[in-house]
């Protein structure tokens, strides 16, 4: 039997590419270290903390717009609940396939890489959105599907290249590591939840695709700098 491999982007791909036995044994290896606790001050001030952000800004936005979702698909573009969910189903059903090319993508041109190419998809798709919304042509269904299935079928480059980039950037434990970026993740999801009702309450449903185009764009500009810090940690390929 081989050696369990140490190498955070190996332990990422083979937590991902496992299933719930396989990460259960993973969160075992790498489980929380109380030594890891002292050391939070320096892991925000890294770049490992500067990752953090840039997630934290993006599930504000990612949040904001799915906690609201099928009112705002009726409110903003006309399309009823049963619709809104049944195009959600879809989406998510087609980007399945995404979860193994993402993989290779990531191990092949880096995960900031990826990260960067999927906030940028997102951010067009709400751009139209909120184009669409705002505008109100005369056909907007077909753009609406077009730029929602974009919004939703991306997400497994975001899930993998973030999940990827936690591990690789880690300059403590894997496991206080990935709590970490699940905690900000959980915190943004309920502060953007709060701030989508007051952005719609106050300007309407259809700032909410403007607010959330915004946090994709602050996360962007995060994200962007870890490029040299992604790329020195990053394994050669032939």
């Amino acid at each position: 039997m081989g050696a369990f491999p140490d190498n955070p982007r190996q332990v990422a791909h083979l937590a991902r590419h496992g299933g719930p036995n396989a990460a259960a044994v993973v969160g075992h290896i790498h489980r929380l270290r109380l030594a890891d606790l002292s050391k939070l001050v320096t892991v925000f001030k890294s770049d490992f903390g500067v990752f953090l952000g840039s997630w934290f800004f993006f599930s504000v936005g990612i949040s904001s717009f799915s906690s609201l979702y099928p009112v705002l698909m009726l409110r903003s573009f006309g399309v009823g609940v049963a619709t809104s969910s049944m195009l959600m189903s879809i989406a998510t059903l087609v980007s399945i396939p995404l979860y193994n090319l993402a993989g290779r993508l990531s191990s092949r041109h880096g995960p900031v890489q990826l990260l960067s190419a999927g906030i940028c998809a997102r951010m067009i798709a709400l751009i139209t959105l909120g184009v669409v919304a705002y505008f109100h042509p005369s056909s907007p269904a077909v753009p609406v599907i077009v730029a929602f299935g974009l919004f939703q079928g991306i997400w497994p480059l975001l899930s993998v290249a973030s999940n990827d980039l936690a591990a690789e950037l880690a300059p403590i434990g894997e496991g206080t590591a990935m709590g970490l970026f699940n905690a900000a993740a959980a915190a943004a999801s309920a502060l953007g939840a709060i701030a989508g009702g007051a952005v719609a309450d106050r300007f309407g449903y259809e700032s909410v695709n403007v607010f959330e185009a915004a946090g994709a764009l602050l996360s962007l500009l995060c994200v962007l700098p870890l490029r040299g810090a992604s790329n020195a940690k990053a394994p050669q390929h032939r």
